[in-house]
């Protein structure tokens, strides 16, 4: 597992990848997907808490990226399962 400045090299990486703006990111909603599949692949390559991670792309309340874990695990959408094929290299 990494620590907080790992994960903030994996959050860019993955942000840029799946066209996330983090400057922008207060604008969209707490559950959009794109914050979702970044806060499901930093709990699965970091060790970093649920509340760094909420925080970081402002995601709200803890429930919300609870949430959010358990629908990328459970997704059968095309372009999620493309983005964790693409993140297999950065970890």
């Amino acid at each position: 597992m990494h620590d907080e400045a790992e994960a903030e090299r994996l959050l860019l990486i993955a942000a840029g990848i799946i066209g996330l703006d983090l400057e922008s990111k207060d604008s969209l909603r707490h559950n959009d997907r794109r914050k979702e599949f970044v806060a499901w692949y930093l709990s699965r390559k970091t060790s970093v808490g649920q509340g760094w991670i909420s925080g970081r792309l402002g995601m709200g309340d803890l429930s919300n990226v609870s949430r959010a874990l358990m629908r990328m695990e459970q997704t059968r959408d095309s372009e999620v399962r493309t983005w964790k094929v693409r993140m297999i290299d950065y970890a």
